[in-house]
């Protein structure tokens, strides 16, 4: 089941039929729909299903649940489906590409044979593994173990755009419900705008680790209540900024750090300063917090798996938000 949901992220590309008109069929052979991608993914159906044959077929387990049979049939249709489709694109691509509006001998013209090839084979290949993914995933809930991993935050903005996404990929891509936790709100993996929302929690917890550096500095644990002079205020600030970045505290992504656009308030503390210039230029964007916090994830033990493989590789971005390669236990996420 694992395998042909696999699969069924391999076949997105069927669904071309569902973006075009009829009579601009032709544009997508070859670009989109050619014989060797037919055959290839028509082969590994084949495959599929041998795998089935040889492992499933006739088992105890096959008895007893009768999605199993089902989820064969499908296997079947789709890869006859495919089969049949690849000769006719065969033929389309071999002998009238070229002039797709020529006549072919009666009763059948280019026209006719895309409507075949499109309207019919293409889209019921694209239906059946649609039912056929459906089918997986509830077969795979029914056999899922259940767990709990508890993995890093996203080093770079936390849970932004494509780690948030990534992850729910994962969920989505094994039909599972799986739920992180941070603290004591939960959030349904499967929904990148649900993950968006953790970091509310996120960036209070990195305002509370600001200020708990800064009491916890050598200039300030005797000092905090004290006022000073603007420039020698900026001082502090700039010697601490630096010493938080040299204890990987803090990291950065804007070199200006001049402050000379930051000044005490009347009657602001040391402390004070210091906390609201690091927050500010965390608010800006031009700095974040290592805070060190964690979150656990709950649910199907095959996703919390690739979870973990995802957050053992940076959530697919360094530390800087540039995009790096996933493993290749993780390659149907790049589809």
């Amino acid at each position: 089941a694992t395998n042909l949901l696999n699969l069924a992220e391999e076949s997105i590309w069927l669904g071309v039929y569902k973006e075009i008109e009829p009579d601009q069929y032709h544009s997508c052979i070859p670009d989109i729909v050619s014989e060797a991608r037919l055959r290839n993914l028509a082969n590994k159906f084949h495959t599929l299903q041998s795998t089935y044959d040889t492992y499933l077929s006739g088992s105890d387990i096959a008895e007893k649940d009768g999605n199993l049979p089902v989820m064969r049939g499908q296997i079947t249709v789709i890869f006859h489906l495919l089969d049949t489709v690849e000769t006719l694109v065969h033929y389309y691509e071999r002998h009238t590409l070229k002039n797709w509006t020529k006549k072919l001998k009666e009763p059948i013209n280019n026209k006719e044979l895309l409507g075949i090839i499109l309207g019919y084979f293409i889209t019921y290949s694209d239906r059946y593994i649609g039912a056929a993914r459906d089918l997986c995933r509830g077969i795979l809930k029914s056999y899922a173990i259940q767990g709990e991993i508890e993995v890093p935050i996203p080093n770079y903005r936390g849970f932004h755009v494509r780690p948030s996404t990534l992850i729910a990929k994962i969920a989505i891509h094994y039909g599972s419900e799986v739920t992180m936790i941070l603290g004591k709100a939960s959030y349904d993996a499967s929904l990148p705008l649900e993950l968006f929302r953790a970091n509310e929690e996120l960036n209070r917890r990195k305002r509370d680790a600001v200020a708990r550096y800064v009491m916890e500095h050598k200039l300030i644990v005797n000092d905090a209540g004290a006022t000073y002079e603007a420039p020698l205020m900026k001082k502090i600030l700039r010697v601490i900024f630096l010493d938080l970045l040299e204890k990987q505290k803090i990291m950065i992504y804007d070199n200006d750090f001049s402050f000379g656009d930051l000044a005490p308030y009347e009657n602001e503390t040391l402390a004070e300063f210091i906390k609201r210039g690091i927050a500010l230029y965390l608010a800006m964007g031009k700095i974040d917090i290592v805070s060190g916090d964690t979150v656990r994830f709950q649910g199907d033990l095959r996703v919390l798996e690739d979870i973990r493989y995802l957050a053992e590789n940076g959530y697919g971005e360094d530390k800087f938000g540039n995009n790096t390669v996933l493993p290749k236990n993780l390659s149907y996420l790049k589809r």
